[in-house]
């Protein structure tokens, strides 16, 4: 007889099961009954991407705040999770209830690019959703509901939604979801005229109520009309969100179990720009500019860290330095975090608002990394763009950069602008080797890294009639920076010219690419942007199945044409744009209008002129002493910082990691572990160097998959506390699944626990019966030798005698109610090589066989005498009652559990 398995083990196959498991620390998980809606959030790419989207954090909490919603989470599931799920019939699941996203009554999917449009088509595939609006008007489907930067010129994924979120989310997503809640309590069954109120709210845009005119049958580029079919309705005005330190925010964050794209406490310090940068879509649609308060900021820094624990802080904005305070927010903020060894980063920021202040508050704790965009090589073509930096500014501010202790910086270039010459190309060149020998005279080893993206022509921008350059074009360009530069430490990475083709096609179609973009997703078209994953031929065969011209695509556009998002306004003219346009080729500036005459680019005067805040809203704080750069210069690697000599207390602490938690790695637990202590107060001792971490020393690590009820970890601090202290402070710090369950101090002296353990007790339960399974026992316990062979990645391959570590191994009485078979095994460990369970049950039960495996206890050496020895006894003691599993006997030695005590897997559920 042959079980069926555990719905959840084949999780151990796929790679990084923990983007699945929806446990971490701050997901919220509602009893679904005691709300009146149920909807999820999904981003179209896998978790590791989707986690570090703030947009959806904020609206997951601010949804979740409501007591008649449950907000859950949805991610592109990678392409070996998707192969299992098929294989197997599965539907896509939302991650904290495990609902089935067909069974939503809203489908949230943010649109961040363009490049992810075939998993967005893809998510409904996955949760057996019809893909088109249309087809979904007579059945009881979720909503799906799109937002996101590329909600402004969405045309070719507006068929497959009904309706789209344009521009800020904070206050048109509560009003959606009430119009949603009082539908589906009339009966939900009118599903045009909920569609129809929705229109009604700023910023929503339901595509079936536009009709597009096309010059010809089949032509599917250029239109000749946009019908508005709903009266009143002329145009879709996008949401805007004036306060912006009145709106809403989350005071934590989801901890994600596994290491993400930003693994970080994001904070946004301001939304809009108004630089003008004549390529960047942004700056357009997401005028005005608003601030947040720097108390506002630090407040949400302080509830952030204390309910996450991360170790790095990044204030996240279009453009950081514009902040009208920054200087001395930052230094704020930097007095603050550096007692607490948390770092401070700031992304997108000008060279022009770089201070040498500044830049000693950032690399406070430790340099976070440097990141400059001066987008073009020469000052002609940045005065094109409306980027008006000198090389000379750009050259000394990097110098002060490499000064103050960077070793590295990164430039971000942009190949194919308009009016762009080889000349430009060479420019980038000669920048990039300038800064590559100031670099030199600070550090031996500075490298300085310059990245090219290729120009794709954006809707709402001054640059949305430019043609895009071939795919060859971007090619050879790339060649040319590439062959001319001869500067060492200079490295050059750029983008794919193949994803900047497809980017091409999408950023200016209409919605006529439908059918493009659903046949490429049957033809195996995921995850595009990732490079490994992007095949060409396959899109070139579905251009040439649905007879799209790519070629017509990147063409320059009439600056009479109607436009396939003329009916979306961003509150920036077409006028205005017209008019960068003509003054772009005329190498003309436009200054900033906050210091300078309004542009007059269609914004409300009185939204897009804010009163700056006032510089005294900073907290009272002794003036800062910036140093100059010539002793800064003389530091060298004064960064590093010593560890103390020895920690005032030393604590082991036993836990359980059991149900979802099995799947979390070793690398990953050490950094769930470390935020956890983070979050509890707790003065773990830090290493020295340059990124000081917390000193918490782990046992030997379990195969991804292996549940446990008998982990430990020591850790070290710097206070002396009591041990039931520490166990009370991380009560609540971690993950579902995990709970401490004892906590000893330990003597000086004490040895680790990978030395101090000398034997680990498993049980084992097959997934398949195994006939004569206690002959094969007695048969294998017979061998004097039972070697295997281990290979790990490009490690060499080395001998292991599983026998030798193997101290008893019996078969569990076999009981009617539970039928899977059981096996009892004791591990003897050794620095010469332990077995793992999985190595035993394919020698005794054959090679195809798998088990579950869950530790039990842990047996320690007791070696020497004195407290060293009362603590490591002391240690092997669990302690507490496990309330979740069913009563027995706690282990305290190999002969604690009695036949008939044994554990049976069938027996146990989830925790929590």
């Amino acid at each position: 007889m042959t079980a069926p398995p555990d719905p959840r083990d084949w999780l151990g196959r796929v790679e990084r099961p923990s983007r699945y498991l929806g446990n971490e620390v701050n997901a919220v998980r509602k009893d679904l009954s005691t709300v009146d809606l149920v909807m999820a959030l999904a981003y179209p790419d896998v978790y590791d991407v989707g986690m570090s989207n703030l947009g959806l954090q904020v609206l997951y909490h601010m949804l979740n705040g409501r007591p008649d919603v449950a907000c859950e989470r949805v991610y592109s599931p990678w392409v070996d999770y998707e192969a299992e799920m098929e294989a197997r019939g599965l539907v896509l699941e939302t991650l904290e209830n495990r609902v089935p996203v067909r069974d939503l009554d809203i489908l949230g999917i943010s649109l961040p690019h363009e490049l992810c449009y075939t998993n967005v088509v893809n998510l409904l595939r996955l949760s057996g959703i019809p893909l088109r609006a249309q087809e979904r008007e007579g059945g009881r489907w979720p909503l799906i509901l799109g937002g996101g930067s590329a909600a402004f010129a969405c045309e070719p994924v507006a068929p497959f939604f009904d309706a789209i979120l344009v521009g800020d989310g904070e206050v048109a997503t509560g009003l959606i979801v009430d119009a949603v809640k009082v539908w589906k309590q009339g009966g939900g069954r009118d599903r045009v005229g909920l569609l129809r109120e929705l229109s009604g709210i700023q910023g929503v845009y339901c595509p079936r109520f536009f009709r597009f005119h096309y010059a010809s049958e089949k032509d599917p580029l250029t239109v000749s009309a946009i019908e508005p079919l709903l009266a009143g309705h002329p145009m879709v005005r996008k949401a805007i969100v004036d306060d912006l330190n009145a709106a809403y925010y989350p005071a934590t964050a989801i901890v994600p179990n596994k290491e993400v794209v930003h693994d970080r406490l994001a904070v946004e310090l301001l939304r809009g720009c108004n630089r003008g940068c004549r390529f960047c879509q942004a700056g357009y649609t997401y005028r005005p500019y608003r601030e947040r308060t720097p108390a506002r900021v630090m407040e949400l820094v302080e509830q952030g860290l204390a309910s996450t624990g991360f170790d790095e802080v990044t204030l996240l904005s279009l453009s950081s330095g514009d902040h009208s305070c920054l200087d001395g927010l930052a230094e704020g903020l930097a007095e603050r975090l550096r007692p607490r060894q948390v770092a401070l980063s700031m992304p997108s920021m000008r060279l022009e608002s770089l201070s040498g202040r500044l830049m000693e508050a950032i690399r406070g704790v430790r340099p976070t990394g440097f990141t400059v965009a001066p987008e073009a090589g020469t000052e002609r073509l940045r005065r094109v763009i409306n980027k008006t930096m000198t090389d000379r500014l750009i050259l000394d501010k990097v110098e002060e950069v490499f000064a103050r202790g960077w070793g590295g910086i990164k430039l971000y270039f942009m190949i194919g602008l308009p009016t762009e010459t080889d000349e430009d190309l060479l420019g980038i060149v000669r920048l990039a080797e300038a800064m590559g020998r100031t670099g030199r005279r600070y550090r031996r080893n500075a490298t300085v890294t310059i990245s090219t993206s290729t120009f794709v022509p954006k809707a709402h921008t001054p640059f949305q009639w430019e043609p895009q350059i071939t795919m060859e074009e971007t090619r050879r360009r790339q060649r040319v920076i590439r062959e001319a530069l001869r500067e060492p430490r200079v490295i050059y990475k750029c983008h794919d010219a193949r994803e900047t083709w497809l980017e091409g096609v999408f950023s200016r179609g209409t919605r006529r690419l439908a059918d493009f973009l659903a046949r490429a997703v049957e033809l195996g078209c995921r995850f595009d942007s990732w490079t490994e994953r992007f095949d060409l031929g396959l899109w070139e065969r579905a251009a040439a199945e649905c007879g799209v011209d790519v070629a017509a695509h990147h063409a320059a556009r009439p600056l009479e044409a109607v436009l396939p998002w003329d009916h979306i306004d961003s509150h920036v003219t077409k006028e205005f744009h017209l008019r960068e346009l003509r003054r772009a080729h005329a190498e003309g500036g436009t200054p900033d209008c906050r210091w300078d005459a309004c542009s007059a680019c269609g914004l409300d005067r009185r939204r897009c002129a804010p009163e700056f805040v006032s510089p005294f809203d900073i907290p009272a704080r002794p003036p800062a002493v910036v140093p100059p750069m010539a002793e800064v210069a003389l530091r060298g690697r004064e960064g590093a910082r010593p560890a103390t000599a020895r920690p005032a207390a030393r604590v082991r602490l036993g836990y359980e990691r059991l149900a979802d938690a099995r799947f979390l790695g070793h690398l990953e637990l050490q950094n769930i572990l470390r935020r956890a202590a983070r979050r509890a107060g707790l003065p773990v001792r830090a290493s020295g160097g340059f990124h000081p971490l917390a000193r918490i020393d782990m046992g030997p690590a379990l195969p991804v998959g292996t549940e446990s009820e008998a982990e430990y970890l020591d850790l070290e601090l710097d206070q002396a506390l009591a041990p039931e202290e520490v166990r009370r402070r991380l009560e609540g710090c971690l993950p579902l699944g995990m709970r401490v369950r004892s906590a000893e101090a330990l003597a000086p002296g004490a040895a680790s626990i990978q030395d101090a353990q000398e034997a680990v007790r498993y049980a084992l339960r097959l997934e398949a019966t195994v006939g004569d399974l206690g002959a094969r026992v007695e048969a294998f316990l017979a061998l004097e030798t039972a070697p295997v062979l281990r290979r790990r990645g490009q490690k060499p391959a080395r001998v292991v005698d599983v026998r030798a570590s193997v101290e008893s191994l019996e078969v569990v009485p076999w009981d009617p109610h539970h039928p899977h078979q059981h096996l009892d095994l004791w591990l003897a460990t050794s620095p010469a090589g332990t077995a793992r369970p999985a190595e035993v049950v394919a020698l005794v039960a054959g090679a195809g066989v798998e088990a579950r495996v869950r530790k039990l206890e842990v047996r320690w050496r007791c070696e020497g005498a004195g407290p060293a020895r009362e603590a490591l006894v002391a240690a092997a003691v669990v302690g507490g009652t496990v309330a979740e599993l069913p009563p027995r006997v706690e282990a305290q030695g190999p002969a604690a559990r009695t036949a008939g005590e044994r554990v049976h897997f069938d027996h146990l559920r989830p925790q929590g």
